[in-house]
């Protein structure tokens, strides 16, 4: 198969997932299928160096249709349950941590896709917060309408099945010295002596839409990566395989200074060279774009590819129902 019909056979298995009636559920596994229909894609076409066409991943979220990003999260929890024989074929020799950087200063790039899931079916969209939008830039008669346009908001836009840019990179610097210094290996009590140094810190960039090819460059969002199997704020949704920890989450170390458990980007350069990096403000950015909270979640649903859900909270405080999420997919481009 050339590689247009395996991106076609992938998007379209996804985009019907919940209309699959399997003859045998209890062998039947959503996730591998998705995942062996994106394996199939030449690693190639998967990543790209920039200089070639646009890798398979990205043309694989292009190809689905609305609503099936929710169907893609739903699916990917059947990771959980695989058994031992399928779960050694697709990760003896593969892990998350190849798919994100591990050298100082290195940057991976993110092609990325989400929507909003509606009960109506009128299609996936991300609406004007109009309360939050007012308390942050004041009501409509505070400021004129091109003031209004100079200070664009992640919560100020509404558009069908919005597209982004993740960059996830490790800051530069000398990561062993610091991590020595913080007591890592052997010092001040955080670990026994010649024990190995925790990974390096993964950050990441979120660069949103803004007009055409135009995006929201001068935005500082940033979050940090963590990759830990953790609980989901919805009970029925079980588990996510990755954290994305904006500074207002405790765990993102947002009030440290720096060192293994704090948050490093505390200055310009505390930024790989070589791209126009908007200087550090958590104050300014300090939740998700998406879901207005402290964190989102993400599991692996193939090669290079994840999916998301950002928890949006309903009208009451503790409250998440399935109309107010936002899920999300990336796809690894370079």
């Amino acid at each position: 198969m050339v590689v247009d019909e395996l991106i076609a056979d992938a998007a379209g298995f996804i985009c019907v997932l919940d209309e699959l009636r399997p003859l045998d559920p209890a062998a039947y596994n959503p996730f591998y299928d998705v995942w062996t229909r994106i394996a199939k894609i030449p690693p190639a076409e998967r990543h790209s160096s920039g200089v070639a066409p646009l890798p398979a991943p990205p043309r694989l979220l292009d190809e689905l249709e609305p609503g099936s990003l929710r169907n893609l999260w739903k699916a990917s929890m059947a990771r959980y349950v695989l058994d031992e024989r399928r779960s050694l074929e697709l990760f003896s020799d593969t892990s998350v941590w190849d798919d994100y950087p591990g050298e100082p200063g290195q940057v991976f790039v993110y092609e990325g896709r989400c929507e909003r899931y509606e009960l109506d079916g009128a299609g996936a969209t991300l609406q004007v917060d109009r309360e939050r939008q007012e308390a942050l830039q004041g009501p409509p008669s505070a400021a004129s309408a091109s003031a209004r346009w100079l200070r664009p908001l992640p919560t100020s836009f509404e558009m069908p099945v919005t597209r982004f840019t993740q960059l996830f990179f490790v800051p530069p610097g000398d990561w062993s010295a610091r991590a020595a210094a913080a007591g890592w290996g052997g010092g001040d009590g955080r670990a026994e002596p010649g024990e190995p140094l925790p990974p390096p810190p993964v950050y990441s960039r979120v660069v949103l839409p803004f007009v055409g090819p135009l995006d929201r460059w001068w935005e500082a969002i940033y979050c940090r990566l963590q990759v830990e199997l953790t609980l989901t704020p919805v009970s029925r949704d079980a588990g996510a395989d990755l954290l994305l920890l904006y500074p207002e989450d405790p765990e993102a170390g947002g009030e440290g200074e720096g060192g293994p458990g704090g948050w490093a980007l505390q200055a310009p350069d505390c930024l790989p060279p070589g791209r126009l990096w908007p200087a550090p403000d958590p104050a300014a950015h300090s939740r998700s774009p998406l879901s207005g909270g402290p964190r989102d979640y993400m599991r692996v649903a193939g090669p290079g590819v994840y999916v998301g859900c950002a928890y949006r909270q309903g009208p009451r405080p503790g409250e998440y129902r399935e109309e107010d999420c936002v899920y999300f997919a990336i796809a690894r481009k370079a």
